[in-house]
């Protein structure tokens, strides 16, 4: 009914129409019909039905309940409303929010509200660019890492208690512990490089038997130099790496170790630095174009060429003196032997030198080590084959002259070539006894 009503009606051009329902809508539309009602003798007779319908249907809408007569009483506490308002039904004052507004009385003056917050600090505030401590894990990383010195092993050892004795006097209330070896043998670890030196040199200036190792901090980056010339003095070397900000321990050339002809290659061992590596970069050197490398791996046991022994050098060795040729106790150059007598292992005894590698004593330690010997080829005498003579009846027998046998049945059944396939079917039927099929 309300959509049929408002649609019959014509609307006039420009003018914004009535909100449907509302009582000047209701006003408007039955003066509308009444007025065209009164005019209908201009009318035809088919608006004039039209007319009567539409007035009827206006009727009957103000008499639903949709569009009541009058309107509805306001209610006590509903503000009263004028022709010059307009109260929104979604904006109804909220009675707390009325009764905060009215009695919440600002204690600021100031138009600005954040005024009296101005003395807090702002976090949004920047901050100085201070360097955050760093923390105390990666300080210690940052610093290389001390090395405990290396061991000392005395030999002869006849009395544990005593040699505590001295080696209290010489450390103080220094930490060290001891571990017993075999053939009398202790070994001494120390805990700072102090201590390892003035225990060395106390040991050396007593001449107590004993061999150590070199410390790693005062060990020499030691680098190979190719293709210089062997002519090349070593001071000329040193001078040119020095100026380009390498200190320079020693200068070898290197010789070939069965003509000991000279080679271009040279060791050069550095003071340890922090620029060590980059010596790695260098490609010219005393005019000559160069190729830096480190020094190969030794893969064989090191041998004392002042005791003979197996895992020391001479230069930390404090040991009595044996030759490497009679096993005397003097130095190798000094040694007078006559070259035609044979040689004295100064380890195991033998007729053979110290330094030989077939040495029961290196065997043992390379087995102790878990290196793999390689075993020797045995020696075959092959036995001499005898002369071939052709006379001879015991390497050519006689034949002897019998009927040949016949040939053993085989196993196998041959046949006889057949040029058709029905001749080769009857062979093979009468063969293996089958029938023939049907």
């Amino acid at each position: 009914m309300q959509c049929a009503a408002f649609f019959l009606l014509p609307l006039q051009q420009g003018v914004r129409p009535p909100a449907l329902g509302s009582q000047r809508w209701r006003i408007d539309r039955l003066n509308d019909i009444h007025h065209a009602i009164k005019q209908s003798h201009a009318i035809p007779q088919d608006q004039l039905i039209h007319l009567h319908l539409r007035r009827l249907v206006a009727v009957r809408c103000l008499q639903s309940p949709i569009w009541p007569r009058s309107p509805p009483t306001p209610h006590p506490s509903s503000p009263i409303t004028h022709p010059w308002q307009t109260i929104k039904k979604g904006e109804r004052p909220h009675p707390l929010r009325e009764k905060a507004s009215s009695n919440f009385q600002s204690p600021f003056t100031s138009p600005n509200q954040f005024a009296e917050l101005s003395h807090l600090p702002d976090d949004n505030a920047p901050t100085p660019t201070t360097a955050p401590p760093a923390p105390t894990s990666s300080v210690q990383a940052m610093q290389p890492r001390p090395h405990t010195p290396p061991p000392i092993y005395v030999y002869n050892v006849t009395n544990y208690c005593d040699m505590v004795k001295y080696i209290t006097a010489i450390l103080e209330e220094e930490q060290y512990y001891c571990k017993a070896l075999p053939n009398e043998t202790v070994k001494i670890n120390v805990h700072s490089p102090d201590s390892y030196r003035r225990l060395i040199k106390q040991l050396q200036e007593d001449k107590i038997i004993h061999h150590t190792y070199q410390i790693r901090e005062e060990r020499a980056y030691r680098v190979v130099f190719r293709h210089l010339h062997h002519s090349i003095p070593p001071h000329e070397i040193q001078a040119e790496l020095e100026a380009l900000g390498h200190k320079v321990r020693n200068v070898l050339n290197i010789r070939h170790r069965v003509t000991k002809e000279p080679l271009p290659l040279y060791f050069v061992d550095l003071e340890p630095q922090d620029n060590n590596k980059s010596i790695y970069d260098l490609q010219l050197l005393c005019n000559m174009k160069t190729a830096v490398e480190p020094p190969r791996k030794k893969n064989h046991i090191v041998q004392c060429t002042r005791c003979q022994s197996y895992g020391h050098t001479k230069t930390y060795c404090s040991c009595p003196f044996a030759c490497v040729k009679c096993g005397g106790e003097h130095k190798t150059t000094l040694c007078t032997k006559d070259p035609a007598d044979p040689a004295t292992c100064a380890l195991c005894g033998g007729d053979h030198p110290a330094s030989y590698k077939g040495c029961t004593i290196y065997k043992n330690i390379q087995q102790a080590r878990g290196k793999i010997l390689r075993p020797p080829h045995p020696t075959v005498n092959p036995t001499p084959t005898p002369p071939v003579t052709i006379n001879d009846a015991h390497q050519f027998p006689p034949l002897t002259h019998s009927q040949p046998s016949a040939p053993a049945a085989s196993p196998y059944i041959i046949f006889p070539c057949c040029h058709s396939s029905t001749a080769a079917g009857q062979h093979i039927r009468s063969a293996v006894h089958l029938s023939p099929r049907i």
